[in-house]
């Protein structure tokens, strides 16, 4: 049996922009997470799959990024 790749399976990391980060539900919507300090919690919920979910995701992902790294100067 092999190795499934990140993508197939869910909860995973797919992209990262630290804080934040993207990971594949298992109905194959995509969910953007802020790090803690104790847990991870979702800020958002894409509903759309494969590229275009992605792309999405990660669009949500550098956005709230940028906002973050701002309201940190």
């Amino acid at each position: 049996m092999s190795n499934p790749k990140p993508s197939e399976k869910p909860y995973l990391p797919l992209y990262e922009n630290d804080p934040f980060w993207i990971c594949r539900t298992e109905n194959g919507w995509f969910e953007v997470y802020q790090n803690g300090v104790t847990r991870a919690v979702r800020c958002a919920s894409i509903g759309f799959m494969g590229d275009k979910g992605f792309q999405k995701a990660k669009q949500e992902c550098d956005r709230r990024a940028a906002k973050f790294a701002e309201a940190q100067t």
